[in-house]
């Protein structure tokens, strides 16, 4: 043994000892989580015990729900304890089921490949290649080899001789990797394993591997190739329809337990209640059963319980496809919804990853203008001595025909991302072979439907989306986003008008806004006209109507005057900038003081509800116990034996 000093500081052992100060800390294996989980589910418990100690009613709900947790916790952790690991996925797997109170954590590992080595017949050099696993939870072993033969080897082990102990044994082989099962009934048993197998495996059933049957039942348990199995398959010249085959979770009914079987119990002795958990019962046990699966009121594991179950992998498999194939899907739609670059030809009337062209700058010979470009595009332009056909010139964002809801948000969008950039597409090949101009604004704004040119006659033409998958994936990501921002909006118009209404209480706006209400009342006097030209005057208009304050007006009032306005009319500006203000404000401070009202008087009806429900539930409970303890006391009152003999005399006090 190599002994390493290090430097540091010498000590004696009574420094460091529990007279010193010093204490053992003792690390606990759950961490502060499963603690601090541990620790409220008891103060749950306490408390829920004190509320049925006082009034006698334990809560059912919460009972249930505490049951379906700690069935759940502890299914995960018998999942997780039974879990193998990964073998090679080209091997044959048997899997051995020793008898007779075999217990393998118990005996040494190499003992166990010893032993099987030897009830095979298999060499040390030939078994190299094996793996052995022992599964201790669900007490089997199981083996993976490449080679056929050993694997048929394998497969007829029945004994195990460990030391001086000898234990029976089943051992089978296990379904091969990428397969699946399925299940057909109603299948005599007077039909013999061959001939089960040759009426399933033909080639009416391509995919079917092998069939055996299920223990000693009507079932047969049929092996698929890949993870697609048919509704129906032929049995001989029969279509008979089939299920899926769902594999049960262990339950032992010799010692209650979960995780094994009965054929593989290591402590057939040691037995617990399938229905209470109570260790060893009696054989005239009687008690309320609770299940370990699903925490309802009948014995662990049986016919009933919907629980017992497990989920097949090829449904898991089906649900892990379709979320990721919807996944797709949606990122598909966003994908087609930021392409702006889909469009279609004119003639063709296949997609292309080519922008629209240019108003400006389709068909510039048709309109009669002429172009001397190279042949990158560039170059200058010269006019042509004709008039313009258009009588007032065109906007560059605008295009004939009208657009897709929420075109222009999602135009702005993409120039802002593409920050202006322009496209470049060849025209078709004519006398020049001209180069044109291609802009965002022409992809956005194209027609709800039909094929129309981009914004000239005789254009080159857009396709337009009506009514197929990129328009509809278009709606619905706008109307996604517009649904919360309206929200927003309305949630902070609310919050806006109830801080006015503070601000006006706090202030005392109501005398400033009337003086100036009065003012704007009398309209000013009309300016004599001078003969000299002078700068044109704002007109006087009113707004203390009703009709234009409110809501209905788009609250035009509450926004701030431009300085260009103000410049003009300061006079009007200072009179009229809180007009009609006070009235509103009061309607909105009634109009909150009568919702708030009506909900606290809402709410008192619903306490008021709530309390008398309980209050007669609460009734109820106390006479059915009484009913129940007056029956009981006159029950016992009738099997009391009559009395013989003189009457016994009272004793009356001194």
């Amino acid at each position: 043994m190599d002994v390493v000093e290090v430097e540091g500081e010498d000590i004696r052992p009574e420094d460091f000892g529990e007279g010193a100060g010093w204490c053992r800390v003792k690390r606990t294996k759950q961490g502060d989580g499963a603690s601090e989980s541990a620790q409220d589910q008891q103060a749950e418990t306490q408390q829920q015990a004190a509320a049925a100690s006082t009034t006698g009613i334990v809560p059912a709900t919460a009972t249930a729900a505490q049951n379906k947790k700690k069935c759940a916790r502890y299914l995960q952790h018998l999942a997780k304890a039974s879990r193998m690991p990964e073998l090679p996925p080209d091997d044959y797997r048997i899997i051995v089921r020793p008898r007779g109170g075999f217990i393998g954590v118990e005996y040494k590992i190499d003992r166990i490949y010893c032993c099987l080595r030897n009830a095979a017949g298999i060499g040390r050099e030939a078994a190299r290649e094996d793996s052995i696993c022992l599964n201790v939870k669900q007490n089997v072993v199981v083996l993976s080899t490449p080679s056929a033969d050993r694997a048929k080897r394998y497969g007829a082990i029945s004994k195990l001789c460990i030391g001086n102990q000898e234990f029976e044994a089943n051992a089978y082989q296990a379904a091969p990797q990428n397969t699946s099962k399925g299940l057909i009934r109603n299948i005599s048993k007077d039909e013999s394993p061959e001939d089960i197998v040759n009426n399933l495996v033909t080639q009416r059933n391509p995919s079917v591997l092998h069939a055996k049957r299920m223990g000693t039942t009507d079932n047969i348990i049929v092996l698929f190739d890949g993870f697609h199995v048919p509704r129906h398959v032929y049995y001989g010249p029969m279509l008979v329809r089939r299920s899926l085959y769902r594999k049960h979770i262990d339950v032992c009914f010799a010692c209650g337990r979960l995780g094994h079987r009965s054929d593989v119990c290591p402590n057939p002795a040691d037995k617990i209640c399938r229905g209470c958990g109570s260790s060893n019962p009696p054989s005239g046990h009687r008690c309320e059963p609770r299940c370990q699966l699903c925490g309802k009121n009948h014995l662990t594991g049986d016919r009933v319980c919907k629980a017992r179950y497990k989920t097949p992998y090829i449904v898991k498999r089906r649900r892990l496809e379709r979320k990721r194939r919807e996944e797709e899907q949606a990122a598909a739609a966003c994908d087609s919804i930021y392409n702006s670059g889909i469009s279609t030809e004119g003639n063709g009337g296949h997609y292309n990853h080519y922008p629209a062209l240019d108003s400006h700058s389709s068909n510039a010979n048709r309109r009669g203008r002429s172009t001397s470009r190279d042949a990158r595009g560039g170059g200058g332009k010269s006019r042509s001595r004709s008039r313009s056909r258009t009588p007032r010139p065109r906007s560059l964002s605008k295009t004939r025909g009208g657009a897709v809801p929420g075109a222009a948000a999602f135009t702005q969008d993409i120039q802002q991302s593409q920050q202006h950039q322009t496209w470049r597409q060849p025209q078709q090949q004519g006398p020049m072979g001209a180069w044109q101009q291609v802009r965002w604004a022409d992809v956005a704004a194209f027609p709800a439907g039909g094929v129309v040119s981009a914004g000239r006659p005789g254009g080159p033409a857009i396709g337009g989306v009506g009514g197929s998958e990129i328009e509809l994936a278009v709606e619905r990501a706008l109307e996604q986003r517009l649904g919360p921002l309206q929200s927003i909006i309305s949630e902070l118009k609310r919050e806006n008008a109830a801080v006015r209404a503070e601000n006006s209480k706090m202030k005392g706006e109501a005398p400033r806004i009337q003086q100036p209400q009065q003012q704007a009342a009398t309209p000013p006097p009309p300016t004599p006209r001078s003969s000299t030209p002078s700068r044109p005057e704002a007109a006087w208009v009113d707004t203390d109507d009703e009709s234009s304050s409110g809501e209905g007006a788009g609250g035009r009032e509450d926004r701030p005057c431009t300085a260009k306005r103000i410049a003009l009319d300061p006079a009007r500006h200072e009179s009229t900038e809180r007009c009609g203000r006070y009235d509103k404000l009061q309607k909105q401070i009634d109009t909150i003081e009568t919702s708030l009202d009506e909900r606290f008087a809402k709410q008192v009806a619903q306490m008021n509800d709530i309390f008398n429900s309980a209050l007669a539930k609460f009734s109820e409970q106390m006479t059915q116990m009484l009913t129940a303890h007056t029956a009981r006391i006159e029950n016992i009152e009738a099997r009391l034996p009559p009395s013989t003999g003189r009457p016994i005399r009272t004793v009356s006090k001194p």
